[in-house]
């Protein structure tokens, strides 16, 4: 049975928090990570889960969760209210996460990205055209800190 992780804006996902220290994070995964440099910008180390499914990013000088992007297809579920909204039709998803947070996700780059800024949400696919199946799905879902 794959590991089911539950998206909470604004909190974070599963057991990883935002604004948690980077070392409780690993902790709380359970699991050795991956660890990288994003880009040569990188303050501090990606820790990558699940075949790289699972990256958590950090920012402060003493490196705390800063966002959180699951992917698709790595071998757990990243649900909302309960439903694995990555496997979901994005028509389906969008629904689903409107109803579930009271506001409808934007898009600002004609479907590729949804957005739900004040949350700290967003929802990215590879593709929008309608007979392309890299855009029937979302392929990752994140949650990140707040910059007000």
């Amino acid at each position: 049975m794959n590991p089911k992780f539950e998206v909470q804006p604004k909190l974070g996902i599963g057991p990883i928090k935002l604004g948690m220290d980077r070392t409780l994070a690993i902790t709380g995964m359970g699991l050795k990570p991956d660890s990288f440099m994003k880009t040569p910008m990188s303050e501090h180390p990606t820790d990558s889960f699940y075949k790289a499914g699972f990256q958590i990013f950090y920012e402060g000088e003493i490196p705390k969760v800063e966002s959180i992007e699951l992917s698709r297809g790595c071998g757990f579920e990243a649900t909302i209210s309960g439903y694995n909204v990555l496997d979901l039709p994005v028509s389906e998803a969008l629904l689903i996460i409107e109803n579930a947070t009271g506001l409808k996700p934007e898009t600002e780059d004609e479907g590729y990205t949804y957005e739900i800024p004040s949350l700290g949400l967003w929802f990215w696919r590879q593709s929008n055209e309608p007979n392309d199946k890299e855009g029937l799905y979302f392929s990752t879902i994140g949650v990140g800190t707040i910059n007000t």
